[in-house]
């Protein structure tokens, strides 16, 4: 018995009719939330997520099933984003999307955008893969064609910054605590 994803993996191969609608219906959601983590624009996220569905169904019959077809997808965005980023062309960072848990606490989630945008692209990129879109270090090291080890020290390196980061953008707030008391 085929699962879900090879079913729709066959419809969309085979040209079937709904075939890339049911695909989109699957994966879009999913794509176009890790385009808009990746670019920080709604603007840039719909066009990077529709690049990265018309190289899928170009390059569908390449796909080896070796790995899911999420971090498939995946992978293309990165590489189509970075291609997009090296050629100058519009990703400017000005809307990271909301990661923060408190959804009231738009303080934390300005500086938590900030930190985001702070920090270096390998390790942005390693931090939302594992810690925002929920992949796992093989599946992140998949995507991004790079050792295991490399995405653990990415996230952790990514995690240790961006902690650093907002305990300093903290460390105005509790002067201002103790020196009101």
């Amino acid at each position: 018995m085929k699962t879900r994803e090879e079913q729709l993996l066959q419809q969309f191969q085979s040209g079937e009719v709904g075939g890339f609608d049911a695909f989109y219906a699957e994966y879009g959601s999913r794509l176009y939330r890790f385009c808009y983590r990746l670019c920080g624009s709604k603007a840039d996220a719909e066009d990077l997520t529709q690049e990265v569905f018309l190289a899928a169904f170009q390059g569908i019959e390449r796909f080896e099933s070796r790995a899911s077809v999420a971090t498939w997808l995946c992978r293309i965005a990165i590489y189509r984003h970075r291609r997009l980023k090296n050629r100058g062309e519009n990703l400017a960072l000005d809307e990271m999307p909301d990661l923060a848990d408190n959804k009231n606490d738009d303080v934390t989630k300005i500086a938590l955008e900030s930190a985001l945008k702070a920090l270096p692209e390998n390790l942005r990129i390693a931090f939302l893969l594992v810690k925002a879109e929920g992949f796992k270090y093989r599946e992140a090291a998949e995507i991004l064609a790079i050792p295991q080890g490399t995405i653990q020290y990415q996230v952790s390196e990514a995690i240790t910054r961006l902690r650093e980061m907002l305990g300093k953008m903290d460390e105005p707030k509790r002067k201002e605590k103790s020196n009101a008391m």
